[in-house]
């Protein structure tokens, strides 16, 4: 009973330094995104960490972020238009991104009359209509 009871003990203290030491390793880790050619803050940006699925967060109104993570992990920026970056932490809790536009968009959206559709889904014909054009065209009321 008693090799039972100290054993347990043992279990315990072990497994209290290794939760405490999980715990005291997550850091708050936080920043603001930019956009490297205007300058401006960026809203909405995805910020995750690789291979996590429950701690992610997206950029304020003043393109601010907060994230829980651990020195070595890895946070990955990703943006629509931008090229994703992807920072490896060390030491510092404050991360500042500048992001840079994306020449090559992955997929292009077509509007029709009956809503929207990826261009790799779409199987009709589909043209490009200039607004300096449209706005020659002859108007009627009905």
């Amino acid at each position: 009973m008693q090799r039972n009871h100290q054993l347990s003990l043992r279990i315990l203290f072990f497994l209290s330094m290794w939760m405490g030491g999980q715990l005291m390793a997550q850091q708050t880790i936080s920043g603001t995104v930019i956009d490297s050619q205007s300058g401006e803050t960026l809203i909405g940006v995805n910020v995750y960490v690789q291979g996590s699925t429950d701690r992610a967060t997206i950029t304020d109104l003043n393109g601010n972020y907060s994230i829980e993570a651990s020195q070595g992990e890895v946070l990955i920026f990703s943006y629509t238009g931008m090229t994703t970056q992807t920072i490896t932490l060390g030491e510092s809790t404050l991360l500042d991104i500048n992001m840079s536009s994306n020449l090559v968009l992955d997929e292009v959206v077509i509007t029709t009359g009956y809503g929207n559709q990826l261009r790799s889904s779409y199987t009709g014909s589909a043209a490009k209509a200039p607004m300096e054009e449209i706005a020659l065209a002859p108007r009627t009321n009905f």
